[in-house]
């Protein structure tokens, strides 16, 4: 006699819980928005790498190779091609810029977070949850060290790789080979995700057994062989050079490996992840295809973005596909337990409010100032008055955006100076240039430059700039300071140089 009267108190409070996860993903969504809308047209960088990758997406656009010997000229980072692919070819379209960078990156951060909404509820729960999954994925845009929306691999990466893994998730040979397809993208965009391929592969094969296996092997692996056959011709063999020999001659940092890294991955959203995973406790007796699919899968991934973290220069955006991971994981726990009274519906949806809201950040802290943007116009004014080319290795951009060609990237120097590099001439080939005096100008961001520069040049003045106008908003906090111009006599060669200092953000 009582169920009745209840039942439209139990919907109203489920819709109830509903508007309050929509709620929290319209406030997270306005201010990834209201951070993201300054810095898109911001002319200078907000990472100091977006110069460099900046100059991969130019050459694409001038029809020019990536992977060369490394030298004065250009030196490739040690990424595979996609990303500066698509944005070199758009950029044919119009021009290369900071604005069409970011504005991939901001794409693929939005579709994952799409993602995350179509993968939950495909595990027949309430669409909500996935809505609270997104809005847990995009509150860590401080934990990643605000990197969704800027000129790197990243925004690409997580949309090809969730889409990769979701479609693999429906496990039908049409789905399977979409999957692949994405995977083999994913691959091209960032090698180490290629490792994911090995739990879907096992788990299809005790499922569905060999037969589907070897289909999906087949969509997944091909393109890539294939992908990587051609980029090998095409470089003479530079192309696994960079991307598996020069990271193989970098140190691991253990403490990042662990501790710091599980930490950092567990900080995020934990009371959100706590209940989630009471919630998939409670459900293990019924472990359906999803949980035996996303399980080893997931774990994977975390494993992974654990080890790049460790990796030599690894910063915080290494562990973005972890965070996609853990949001998938947090809106299937969460959406079990909506289902299990409308009650705890309503408490699930004020825990996930307020595990965003304490994961809200302040915009200002990462959007660029006038002060910032009257700062770049100084530096480029000092670009304009030297009428040769000039290397800025710390911000490569920088001499485009006057006319100039591009400087090669300091950290993909430092990348292939390391000992055991495959391409030991390259600290010749740069002491050899500046030797020959090629710049009008060097403007660095530290002294701390070899490769005989106080030999053939000397500082001839500081750039003053207003308190902390011009740093980059994340990352290594590096902005234009020295400038060295030629000496009119050479100086007797000193010492060796010193050693590279830590680079951040691969």
């Amino acid at each position: 006699m009582d169920r009745p009267p209840r039942r439209p108190i139990s919907l109203a409070v489920h819709v109830v819980a509903d508007i309050v996860l929509i709620g929290t993903m319209v406030w997270v969504g306005w201010l990834f928005a209201r951070t993201v809308g300054p810095r898109l047209s911001y002319p200078f960088d907000l990472e100091w790498m977006e110069g460099g990758m900046l100059t991969h997406a130019l050459r694409v656009s001038q029809g020019l190779p990536l992977y060369v010997e490394p030298g004065p000229e250009f030196i490739p980072f040690i990424y595979p091609p996609l990303y500066p692919w698509v944005v070199g070819t758009l950029g044919r379209l119009g021009e290369v810029s900071y604005t069409l960078g970011r504005a991939v990156s901001v794409a693929g951060t939005v579709v994952a977070c799409l993602l995350l909404v179509v993968g939950v509820a495909r595990e027949r729960l309430r669409w909500t949850a996935g809505v609270a999954a997104a809005a847990l994925f995009l509150s860590c845009y401080d934990e990643v060290g605000a990197f969704f929306d800027i000129v790197r691999t990243d925004g690409l990466l997580v949309a090809l790789l969730g889409g990769a893994l979701l479609a693999c998730r429906r496990a039908t040979r049409p789905m399977l080979a979409t999957g692949g397809v994405f995977l083999a993208l994913a691959f091209a965009t960032k090698h180490s995700v290629a490792v994911l391929g090995i739990p879907i592969a096992i788990v299809l094969w005790r499922e569905y057994g060999w037969r589907r296996a070897l289909w999906f092997a087949a969509w997944s692996m091909g393109p890539a062989l294939a992908f990587t056959l051609v980029m090998e011709i095409a470089s003479q063999g530079r192309f696994l050079e960079y991307v598996l020999l020069v990271p193989a001659t970098h140190p691991i940092v253990g403490q990042r490996v662990f501790p710091l890294s599980e930490k950092e991955l567990a900080s995020a959203f934990p009371l959100a992840l706590a209940a989630a995973a009471v919630a998939l406790l409670f459900r293990f007796r019924h472990r359906s295809f999803g949980f035996r699919y996303w399980t080893p899968v997931a774990l994977t991934g975390l494993v992974l973005v654990v080890l790049m973290r460790g990796h030599h220069g690894g910063y915080l955006n290494v562990l973005i596909p972890g965070f996609w991971l853990l949001s998938l994981l947090a809106g299937i726990g969460l959406g079990l337990g909506f289902r299990a009274h409308p009650l705890l519906h309503l408490a699930l949806a004020g825990l996930v409010a307020h595990q965003v809201w304490s994961g809200g950040w302040t915009p200002s802290r990462y959007t660029p100032t006038q002060a910032d943007r009257r700062a770049g116009e100084q530096v480029l004014d000092i670009l304009r008055s030297y009428p040769g080319p000039v290397l800025m290795p710390h911000s490569p951009w920088y001499p485009v955006l006057v006319g100039k060609e591009p400087s090669f990237a300091l950290i993909a120097l430092w990348d292939v100076t390391h000992s055991r590099t495959p391409f030991p001439d390259t600290n010749d080939r740069i002491a050899q240039a500046l030797r020959e005096r090629r710049y009008d100008a060097v403007i660095l961001a530290s002294e701390r430059f070899r490769w005989g520069l106080n030999q053939s040049y000397e500082r001839v003045r500081a750039i003053t700039l207003p308190g902390r106008a011009l740093f980059p908003k994340t990352g290594w906090r590096a902005r234009p300071r020295y400038v060295y111009e030629p000496r009119e006599t050479p100086k007797a060669a000193a010492g060796p140089r010193a050693a590279p200092i830590e680079a951040t953000g691969l």
